[in-house]
C-alpha cells in the first residue's frame, strides 16, 4: 500500500517521557534497535529495555524520538530529495548529525490508554460538497485528542431537497 495514503501509526506511553513504542496496527509489536542503529519490529516481550525504550521530546504531540539508554541516537532517515530512488531506511543515527544528508525524523503520537467515545450521529448531507460528517471524543479529557484512529470521517451522499434552500 502507498504509506502517503496510510500511514502508520506508532502508540506510546501516555504521558511522553520513556517507554517502548508501539505499532497501532499490531500492538504486540515494539519498535526495537537492538544494536542501537538499525530498527525493526519486535515482539514486545521479547525486546530488552536497553532496545526498546525511547524518550520522547514531544511538543504538541510532535517530536524528536531518541534511545533512552544512548539519548545522543535519535530517530532519522538518512537522505535528501534527491536520493528520491535509493532506499532509505528509518535508523538511529548521532542526534548532532548536522550534515545535510540527514533529514530528522518525527512522528505523531497517539497515547496507548486512549479510547474513544461512540460515534455521532452522521450529520445531514451538505448541499455545497455532498458530504456527510460525524466525530467523536475520547473517553479521557486529559488525551488532548491524541487518540490512535480518527476522530472525524466523511462519507459522499446525494442531496435532497437543496433546491429548496435557494
Amino acid at each position: 500500500r502507498d504509506c502517503s495514503d496510510a500511514p502508520s501509526q506508532f502508540l506510546i506511553p501516555k504521558g511522553f517521557g520513556h517507554g517502548p513504542i508501539r505499532w497501532a496496527e499490531e500492538s504486540q509489536l515494539c519498535l526495537d534497535a537492538p544494536g542501537g542503529k538499525q530498527l525493526h519490529l519486535q515482539n514486545c516481550s521479547a525486546a530488552t529495555q536497553r532496545s526498546s525504550h525511547f524518550s520522547i521530546d514531544a511538543r504538541a504531540g510532535h517530536g524528536t524520538v531518541s534511545l533512552a539508554a544512548l539519548p545522543y541516537k535519535c530517530l532519522a532517515l538518512p537522505g535528501t530529495a534527491d536520493d528520491a530512488g535509493t532506499e532509505s531506511f528509518l535508523q538511529m543515527l548521532d542526534c548532532d548529525d548536522t550534515e545535510d544528508r540527514l533529514r530528522r525524523f518525527g512522528l505523531t503520537f497517539f497515547y496507548e490508554e486512549c479510547g474513544w467515545a461512540d460515534w455521532s450521529e452522521w450529520s445531514a448531507c451538505s448541499c455545497s460538497k455532498g458530504l456527510r460528517m460525524r466525530s467523536r471524543k475520547p473517553e479521557d479529557s486529559d488525551s488532548d485528542g491524541l487518540c490512535a484512529g480518527a476522530g472525524h470521517q466523511e462519507k459522499r451522499c446525494t442531496p435532497d431537497n437543496c433546491h429548496l434552500l435557494a
